[in-house]
């Protein structure tokens, strides 16, 4: 149970960036669906290592905020 009143969960959101390009925002499976990339790839796009080892013009993921899925939202 969320410390929010009526909250299903809790979802990160994030901007998908190529070098200095906006590519587009959302939840992870928002952005896998807009890009069609694989949902396991847009999680890669956040570990530690993809971010140690790309260069400054590849593809970056920036958290950005979070979105509250309610009882009643169909997600």
């Amino acid at each position: 149970m969320h410390k929010y009143k009526g909250v299903k969960k809790v979802l990160n959101v994030y901007a998908l960036y190529k070098g200095n390009e906006y590519i587009c925002d959302g939840t992870a499976y928002q952005i896998a669906n807009k890009t069609g990339l694989k949902i396991q790839t847009i999680r890669h796009y956040n570990t530690q290592a993809y971010r140690d080892r790309v260069s400054e013009q590849g593809k970056r993921l920036v958290k950005i905020g979070r979105e509250l899925v309610y009882d009643n939202d169909n997600y």
